[in-house]
């Protein structure tokens, strides 16, 4: 049968084959109804996101064109374009953005690709780099995105004001350069989704600390994963047997704020003879609040942890590297104040060397875990879990500002008591009015994805197959588009006939 095919018919075919999910698979993560269950209230009401979240290759491709591609992110630190001439790479799934700063001082951000054929422009970041020159065929550009060099085409004249590097939105805000791909010219400023935060970080002066060291990891777990790990304290004892001595869970409180962000304390630390403790450093002149014995742990939505210690702050920037995997940079800062007068070079440097192997050890057990996490979130018997209240209220709330995100709603600022999002945005929860016709589309596409014999069943009556293919779900659409629908049905059966 399948040689009397129409060329068309086979390639319909071999694309079914090959897609690993239909259209209508990807808009299932843009409904209310697949949230409904994360939104009330989070004692004993909620359960999480839904497990394939973080697997499955659908909610991916959707995630990184409602999230990644629409929002901001923190891309990297202040610290490494602090010159002219300094560059940058950030790779965010199968995108890639060049960062520059250019003589004016100003930071700017690009799409990591050529404009004559598309070449990768940049592997790395760089210093003092005069020009981006293409590896492929040696256009060049000046790093505000201008196209200055094109060998060999004397004798075309070629406009090239009209083929800068494309643009993406960047802003530099609490010591973090941001990037926003979204298309539109222009975008609310980054400051503007953390509400009080922003007087944190303003305070903190992040921009102002040496970037003593950093990690690069490449981990085998969904980057949302990292990020609700971080904000919780419920999994400290089992995971953290060396930090809970200087950090200890009953000193672990919420501190949160009006803001797209998650906030909590430890208050007091508890000096441990480890390589964290008070009196091997000074603290740093502009620790948040004065608190001298605190420590402050933040998650900037998205994809930014921070935790502020009184001597030195560490950070976490994520960024999504497939389904089930992600790229993650641990970066350690220390202001230059925060060196004991007495401490020689050499002094200072173990003592450094010391804490960065203190946080990496944490970091690593947060990995090791969450990769476990990953793994088990696949058993098919696993449809989500409960939160605890307080301990995992930060992940209540970044679960449904993902869930926001994945919708394409903007509720606003999230308020700093939000134990339920169906109370406190009640208009954000449905699904915006569906076009008769994208509705006919996926009705389509489900009947497809549903029936057994799309692809098997070739050798059944045609004729008759595609009457029971609109009759089974073609009767209760408007007039019009159940007349579309008939003469797609028929083009169907007309095809395989031939």
């Amino acid at each position: 049968m399948l040689s009397k095919l129409t060329r068309r018919t086979r390639n319909l075919l071999a694309t079914q084959r090959l897609c690993p999910f239909s259209q209508n698979t990807i808009s299932k993560w843009s409904k209310a109804e697949t949230y409904k269950n994360l939104r009330g209230n989070i004692r004993g009401e909620a359960t999480s996101l839904n497990p394939e979240a973080y697997y499955s290759p659908a909610f991916t491709l959707a995630e990184e064109n409602q999230l990644w591609k629409k929002s901001w992110f923190a891309a990297a630190h202040c610290q490494s374009l602090k010159n002219v001439g300094d560059t940058h790479v950030v790779d965010v799934a199968d995108q890639s953005y060049i960062l520059t700063r250019d003589k004016d001082m100003k930071v700017r951000a690009f799409h990591n690709a050529c404009r004559h054929r598309g070449a990768r422009l940049c592997k790395t970041g760089s210093k003092n780099r005069k020009r981006i020159s293409c590896p492929y065929h040696r256009w060049t550009y000046k790093l505000d995105g201008e196209l200055v060099g094109t060998p060999f085409f004397k004798d075309q004249e070629i406009e090239k004001k009209d083929y800068g590097l494309l643009t993406v939105h960047a802003e530099e805000f609490a010591g973090l350069v941001w990037i926003n791909a979204s298309e539109s010219k222009t975008v609310a400023p980054v400051r503007e989704a953390y509400g009080d935060m922003t007087d944190i970080m303003d305070a903190l002066n992040m921009q102002d600390f040496n970037l003593l060291e950093e990690k690069d990891y490449k981990a085998d777990c969904d980057w949302k994963l990292l990020a609700e790990n971080f904000m919780e304290w419920y999994h400290l004892p089992p995971v953290h047997p060396e930090l809970v001595k200087f950090s200890r869970m009953d000193e672990h409180f919420q501190m949160q704020g009006d803001g797209n962000y998650c906030g909590f304390v430890t208050s007091p630390l508890t000096d441990s003879g480890g390589a964290a403790d008070s009196t091997l450093f000074n603290p740093h002149p502009d620790h948040p609040r004065g608190d001298l014995d605190t420590a402050f742990f933040y998650h900037l939505f998205p994809n930014v942890s921070i935790t502020v210690y009184p001597h030195s702050v560490y950070t976490l920037l994520m960024f999504p590297n497939g389904p089930g995997k992600c790229n993650e940079k641990l970066s350690l800062l220390q202001h230059p104040v925060s060196r004991l007068a007495t401490d020689g070079d050499a002094t200072y440097e173990l003592k450094t060397k010391a804490l960065m192997k203190f946080v990496c050890t944490v970091n690593d057990e947060d990995i090791e875990i969450c990769e476990g996490v990953q793994k088990g979130l696949k058993v098919s018997g696993y449809k989500g879990g409960i939160f605890h209240d307080p301990m995992e209220r930060s992940v209540y709330r970044f679960q449904n500002m993902i869930a926001d995100k994945m919708q394409g709603v903007n509720p606003g600022l999230y308020p700093a008591e939000m134990t339920s999002h169906r109370d406190a945005f009640p208009e954000s929860l449905a699904s915006p009015p569906e076009n008769p016709m994208d509705l006919v589309k996926r009705r389509v596409a489900e009947k497809r994805e549903g029936d057994e014999q799309w692809t098997s069943g070739l050798e059944a009556p045609t004729s008759l197959r595609a009457a029971r293919f609109v009759a089974s779900w073609g009767g209760d659409q408007p007039n019009g588009s159940r007349k579309r629908v008939t003469s797609l049905a028929r083009a169907f059966s007309t095809s395989v006939r031939n």
